[in-house]
């Protein structure tokens, strides 16, 4: 392991055999949130991303009759959830004698310098996207749809009852059309008015429902959409998303995901990696004969509405 070296591109010497073209990743890396599910949202500074919010409505709000004696003055309450900005980051390497040995063949080289940079942010990626699908952390999805164990940011929901996500405990039943039918319709009343676009779950989750729905939950006919033998009841189930490294008990159900959700960078830098993120790239320093690279990034996923989120917990996985 470490900086690339010259043997890394020992392959190179073989120029009797012919080489399949590309250099084929079969490393699995999740990379099934960010600018996928959660919107990019530009970039950003300091430490925190901020989001302002009304959190309790003026209380002097009354119906009245002539001559009745107004009441005494009331305002909206306000308030500020910060989230704090995470930074990950990776470092690369090449030898001297690696940067002597590339030859002309680049296209075929096994971890030469771009290559190893670009797969760096593959790395990046993959790291991001499971420490924002985290158990309960106020940087992930789960802890931003949860109740008053977790903060809303900095923000105490104990405090500030209006930032309470509509959570739903399946108290180990089975996944089913019902309880998705149940959180849908029941999280629509208030004080949540949730208006749940798709579902997040892991495959397990998935692959339960489409045996509950006997394969018809995401059936097509030959026109492409969607057959008419769905039976009712599953139409609430319809826009779910299987997601790596999803919590296996857990369903999170997103309101106005383009509305109300964002990711923000928070890194000085103009390297785009895929999907849009940022990152930034600083020569970390020589040794021996070795240059090291750091390849860093920083950002934060919020919500504007964690009390239209959705989250049914405490499921089965069991077929």
């Amino acid at each position: 392991m470490g900086a690339v070296t010259a043997a890394d591109y020992d392959e190179l010497v073989k120029t009797d055999e012919e080489f399949v073209d590309g250099l084929w990743d079969v490393v699995f890396r999740n990379d099934a949130l960010i600018g996928r599910v959660i919107p990019l949202r530009g970039d950003g500074w300091g430490k925190y991303k901020r989001v302002n919010l009304v959190t309790a409505a003026n209380t002097s709000v009354q119906s009245y009759q002539e001559g009745q004696t107004a009441p005494s003055r009331g305002k909206q309450t306000y308030a500020t959830a910060k989230f704090a900005y995470r930074s990950w980051r990776v470092m690369v390497g090449e030898t001297g004698h690696a940067l002597r040995n590339r030859g002309p063949n680049s296209e075929h080289l096994r971890g030469g310098p771009d290559t190893e940079i670009r797969l760096a942010m593959r790395d990046l990626r993959d790291k991001m996207t499971t420490d924002f699908l985290a158990a309960g952390q106020t940087y992930s999805v789960d802890g931003i749809v949860n109740n008053a164990t977790v903060n809303f940011g900095d923000l105490s929901r104990t405090t500030h009852a209006a930032l309470l996500s509509y959570l739903l405990d399946a108290s180990s039943a089975t996944p089913s059309t019902a309880l998705i039918n149940k959180a849908k319709w029941f999280s629509k009343e208030a004080p949540y008015g949730s208006r749940i676009e798709v579902w997040l779950s892991s495959a397990t989750i998935g692959g339960n429902l489409a045996e509950v729905a006997s394969g018809k939950l995401a059936l097509n006919d030959i026109g492409g959409g969607m057959a008419n033998i769905i039976p009712e009841d599953v139409a609430a189930a319809q826009n779910i998303i299987s997601v790596p490294d999803m919590l296996t008990s857990t369903m999170i159900g997103l309101s106005d995901v383009d509305n109300t959700w964002g990711y923000t960078n928070n890194e000085v830098g103009t390297m785009a990696g895929e999907n849009g993120a940022v990152f930034r790239t600083r020569l970390y320093g020589s040794q021996d004969d070795s240059d090291t690279l750091q390849i860093s990034t920083a950002g934060a996923v919020w919500s504007t509405q964690p009390q239209r989120q959705v989250k049914i917990y405490g499921l089965s996985t069991a077929l």
